[in-house]
């Protein structure tokens, strides 16, 4: 079971926490979708983050998720926002990305399908052939990830902060498999060279600097449309702190050592609270004095954090 799926995820911290879909995002993928643009399906849509900035586009919009918690949230967020989103059929569902019949998807009946942030979790097998029954033709798939943060002018902590991510002695081994796909810019993840899949494009950047982290590779057979960078937040240390608390690794971390309460609820201290310790302190950028760090005002500082991102478009075929 994904940790997101678990019963006691917190899915409402996971969607105030995490990055929204960056503005530009949206109108990027629809320049590649011929009209109509009326339906679409977004696989893996959590808590609506990834399928929500996209109702403006569309007037039927199907979000299908596999953890319960995060379509209960989903699911208030819309209801609780009735104006907001009048005239739209949304409707988010418990399920996964290898089966779409469950949930009345027919035969050519969607202009696009989404999966945000959630391919490296699919069984490809089985995904590809569902997004091909129910695409139209000349309908597109729009796929993102994006990982492994960095925090701009701030050298020394972005590379303390992938020490923390990966080493062994740290979140490293509370990781599934589908990370590794993230990181390794979605190398695995190519629609099925079966005639049917067209037009396939990317857009990748990486947020860290040379020699740290895992490097890009050209997508052979592909079309590189764009550069630069896309997943872009400004927001305070003790932000990007309870963005951390919301991974899967922290999750499991947690789950195998109950007895390890976060600082601020009268414990000791977490993998989070260490790792965000670490980081203050060899940031000498920040100029946080050990006063800062022992009192927490180092939370209130605001930072620019920028993530590698790989954006893949693949088309199916018009005739």
């Amino acid at each position: 079971m994904s940790a997101f799926s678990a019963p006691d995820f917190n899915a409402n911290s996971y969607s105030a926490s995490h990055p929204r879909v960056p503005t530009p995002l949206p109108p990027f993928l629809l320049s590649y979708l011929p009209e109509p643009n009326t339906t679409l399906l977004d696989i893996g849509c959590g808590p609506g983050l990834s399928t929500l900035p996209f109702v403006p586009y569309f007037t039927n919009i199907i979000g299908i998720d596999p953890s319960p918690p995060m379509i209960a949230t989903a699911n208030d967020l819309v209801a609780s926002k009735p104006e907001k989103y009048k005239g739209k059929n949304i409707r988010f569902a418990v399920g996964t990305a290898e089966d779409f019949r469950a949930f009345g998807v027919e035969d050519a009946s969607v202009d696009m399908v989404t999966c945000g942030e959630a391919a490296h979790y699919f069984d490809q097998a089985k995904f590809w052939p569902e997004a091909e029954r129910v695409l139209r033709p000349g309908g597109i798939v729009g796929i993102w990830g994006y990982i492994d943060c960095a925090v701009t002018g701030a050298p020394a902590a972005s590379e303390a902060l992938m020490k923390w991510f990966y080493d062994d002695s740290k979140l490293g081994p509370y990781w599934e498999d589908g990370m590794r796909k993230v990181r390794e810019w979605y190398k695995e993840i190519k629609a099925p060279d079966n005639g049917v899949w067209v037009g396939r494009k990317y857009w990748i950047h990486k947020a860290q600097a040379e020699g740290v982290g895992i490097e890009p590779e050209e997508r052979v057979g592909e079309e590189k449309v764009k550069e630069g960078k896309l997943f872009v937040v400004k927001m305070k240390l003790g932000g990007l702190e309870e963005y951390f608390r919301t991974w899967s690794g922290v999750h499991r971390w947690k789950g195998e050592h109950p007895e390890r309460k976060r600082r601020s609820e009268g414990g000791v201290g977490d993998v989070v609270d260490e790792m965000m310790e670490d980081i203050v302190k060899r940031e000498k950028a920040w100029g946080f004095t050990e006063e800062d760090i022992k009192t927490g005002k180092w939370r209130e500082k605001e930072v620019e954090v920028v993530w590698n991102h790989v954006v893949l478009i693949v088309q199916k075929r018009k005739d």
